[in-house]
C-alpha cells in the first residue's frame, strides 16, 4: 500500500534571507551520504527529513521562508500536489532510467534482460515519476548481473548526479533540461509482487529469469506455488552489498 503525506492547515511562513532546502530521504547508508554532501554545501539551509515525514513536513512548511526547495532522494513516500504547490522547486532522484519508472525498477530491468540501466533527476509532479527529466545517466549492464550489483552501481551513479545537481543549485545556475520522456507507466507494487510468483506451468527459462530478478537479501523473494501451496525460495541470509 502506498503511503501519502497529507498536509494540514499551514501557518503563515516566516521570512528568511536564504532559501530553506528540505531533503527527504530513507534512513539508509546512501541517504546518509546524500545528506552529508548536502550539509557540506548548504550548511544550516538543509533540513533533513528521514522519519516522521508528515509531522516534520507540516512543521517545516509552516515555518520556512516563501522560497523552499524540496529534494527527494530515495524517499519512500509520495509527495502530493498540495505540498508541491508550496515549493519553488521540487526534484526527485530516481534509481532507474526513463524506461523504468515506479517501484521494482531493478527487478524489471533484469527480468526483461535490459542491456543498459541508469538513474535520473527529474522535477516532481503529483503523479509518480512523470515530471520533466533534468538529466539521465546510463551505463551498460551484463547479462549475468544480480539485483544487488545493479543496485550498487545505480546508487553510485545516482549519488554522482545528486552531488552535481546540488552544485548547480548552489551556484544558482540553470538546471539542465532533457528532451527525454518517461516511456511507460510506472511499475506498481502489485506488478512487483506478481513478478515473484512462480507456478509449475512456467517454462524453465521463465522460472530462472523470475528467480534471478527477485532474489535480494532481506526480501521475501520468489514464491513457488504447487497444488495451491506456497513454497519460498531460499534467500541469502546476510546483509546486501547495496
Amino acid at each position: 500500500m502506498v503511503n501519502y503525506i497529507s498536509i494540514k492547515l499551514l501557518r503563515k511562513a516566516r521570512s528568511y534571507l536564504k532559501d530553506r532546502i528540505l531533503l527527504i530521504t530513507k534512513d539508509d547508508t546512501w541517504s546518509h551520504q546524500a545528506a552529508s554532501e548536502s550539509i557540506k554545501l548548504f550548511g544550516k539551509q538543509i533540513v533533513w527529513i528521514k522519519e516522521n515525514f508528515e509531522e516534520s513536513l507540516n512543521f517545516e512548511l509552516a515555518n520556512s521562508p516563501p522560497k523552499i526547495t524540496l529534494i527527494s532522494f530515495l524517499c519512500p513516500r509520495i509527495i502530493p500536489s498540495d505540498v508541491l504547490n508550496l515549493v519553488r522547486l521540487a526534484l526527485n532522484f530516481h534509481p532507474g532510467p526513463s524506461n523504468y519508472p515506479g517501484i521494482g525498477c531493478y527487478n524489471f530491468a533484469i527480468y526483461e534482460k535490459a542491456t543498459t540501466y541508469g538513474a535520473i533527476c527529474h522535477h516532481m509532479h503529483a503523479k509518480v515519476d512523470s515530471g520533466p527529466i533534468v538529466t539521465e545517466r546510463l551505463f551498460p549492464i551484463s547479462a549475468d548481473i544480480s539485483v544487488e550489483k545493479l543496485k550498487l552501481k545505480t546508487m553510485e551513479i545516482l549519488l554522482e548526479i545528486f552531488i552535481e545537481t546540488l552544485h548547480i543549485i548552489r551556484e544558482e545556475l540553470l538546471l539542465p533540461s532533457s528532451n527525454l520522456k518517461w516511456s511507460r507507466r510506472p511499475f506498481t507494487r502489485k506488478q512487483l509482487n506478481m513478478l515473484t510468483r512462480i507456478t509449475p506451468d512456467m517454462s524453465p527459462n521463465e522460472i530462472t529469469q523470475r528467480i534471478k530478478a527477485t532474489v535480494y537479501p532481506g526480501q521475501a523473494g520468489p514464491v513457488i506455488n504447487v497444488a495451491g501451496h506456497d513454497f519460498y525460495y531460499s534467500i541469502p541470509d546476510r546483509e546486501p552489498i547495496a
